[in-house]
């Protein structure tokens, strides 16, 4: 393993280790949001795209169409969810996130930050600096690889 390697592996277990304490401290919200896994990631990809298709989940999900079809069904049910008609096509649906959808990815997103912002807290400023910088690279990396997709 090279030296590369190595600090991605410690990388990895790093953020296992942040994650545990994380969820130690205040329970996760997978817990008592009766939502699963993947109908959180489902949500947010709905809500980083808008309006969109069930095939466009599929592909960006890398799950089948009858998959994505039954989650959906889920969360529209549970009003997370909506199926609007194409305005280019009326006989297609797409897929829009609803306000409760929107609350829930909040509740998700609060949990991540409160816990950012305590640990954040006891840097000094060089260390938020690096931080910050670090982070905006992860961002325009993580941009960059989407517009590949």
């Amino acid at each position: 393993m090279d030296e590369h390697e190595a600090m991605v592996a410690q990388l990895r277990d790093l953020e296992r280790e942040i994650r545990r304490e994380m969820l130690l401290r205040d329970p996760d919200p997978l817990e008592y949001s009766e939502i699963t896994l993947p109908q959180l990631r489902l949500l947010y990809q709905v809500e980083a795209g808008g309006a969109v298709s069930a095939q466009h989940l599929a592909d960006q999900l890398d799950v089948t169409a009858p998959t994505i079809t039954n989650t959906v069904d889920r969360l529209v049910r549970r009003n997370l969810l909506s199926r609007v008609e194409d305005p280019q096509d009326r006989r297609r649906k797409r897929i829009t996130i609803t306000p409760a959808g929107y609350e829930v990815l909040e509740t998700f997103h609060q949990h991540g930050l409160w816990y950012l912002l305590e640990a954040a807290s006891h840097l000094t400023s060089d260390e938020l600096r690096t931080l910050l910088h670090i982070l905006k690279r992860l961002a325009q990396i993580d941009a960059e690889l989407q517009a590949h997709r």
